[in-house]
């Protein structure tokens, strides 16, 4: 499948376009600013913002480009481009960690950057699992959690390839990576673990919140987003030390459990979907 056979209707959210200009940004040392402007030039990406931080150059880069194409082929040639410039200039190891890291983001939106660098759909007949009932167990969740319509991104999180021996735990975990993830999306932050909570929704009397949970006008306003920001930082940390950023092992968690779990994380989707920033 070539970058123009990827389907015409593919896109990818800006969620996931945010968390590939991360890696990229972690990649400072594998790839040089300017090698990155060139990609983007010779990819046929306009570098509208070339002057700005990597992040923000990417970013709004790629999001124009995919918006002008009506899909994601021209991100496409650019992830091929880059791959096969870093094989060219670091070797199969490198191209292989950027395989790896970008892969770990393209899978949520359903796509992979295969061993030829090209963006294909997600192969759902190629399982990287080894549970043998994983797929059973991964479709009644799905049905349990279309049941209780929750937000449709914990889907995303519910595969399974991340149904393991401890049960459900992993999904979840997953769940709140891509919650994390939502939120650096939404504020511009490039926080690492739990503390993104108390950085993104904290507040005082002389500065209000990066993301506003409600109207933000009274007492019961802000004492909502107290609770809340509490509430989701405990959640986060659930799953992830505050200190080391080390996300935990995890215990074996039962199918009721992971359900309530996501639940609450569904919660806090919508909540962020309908936050408001730029107070």
């Amino acid at each position: 499948m070539s970058d123009s056979e990827l389907r015409s209707e593919s896109r990818i959210d800006q969620t996931y376009l945010t968390m590939i200009c991360d890696a990229f940004v972690e990649m400072e040392d594998m790839i040089s600013d300017g090698e990155v402007g060139a990609l983007l030039v010779g990819s046929g990406v306009e570098d509208v913002y070339s002057h700005s931080g990597r992040h923000h150059r990417l970013f709004h880069a790629l999001e124009e480009q995919q918006g002008k194409d009506g899909g994601a082929g021209t991100i496409a040639i650019f992830l091929r481009r880059t791959g096969e410039h870093l094989k060219r200039r670091r070797g199969d190891e490198a191209v292989e960690d950027y395989r790896k890291k970008i892969n770990a983001i393209l899978s949520y939106a359903g796509l992979t950057l295969d061993q030829s660098l090209k963006l294909t759909d997600f192969d759902a007949s190629k399982p990287i699992y080894s549970i043998p009932d994983a797929e059973t167990r991964a479709e009644s969740l799905n049905r349990a959690v279309k049941q209780r319509r929750l937000h449709p991104d914990i889907l995303l999180s519910t595969r399974p390839e991340f149904i393991l021996d401890r049960g459900y735990y992993r999904c979840v975990l997953e769940a709140s990576k891509l919650l994390q993830e939502k939120l650096r999306a939404k504020t511009g932050l490039r926080i690492e673990g739990p503390a993104i909570a108390e950085h993104a929704l904290s507040f005082s009397m002389q500065r209000p919140p990066k993301l506003a949970l409600n109207q933000f006008q009274n007492e019961n306003d802000h004492a909502e987003q107290f609770t809340l920001m509490c509430m989701l930082k405990g959640l986060l940390l659930t799953f992830q030390d505050e200190q080391t950023r080390v996300f935990r092992e995890g215990w074996h968690m039962d199918f009721e459990d992971a359900l309530d779990l996501l639940s609450l994380i569904s919660f806090f989707h919508r909540k962020i979907d309908k936050a408001k920033s730029g107070f």
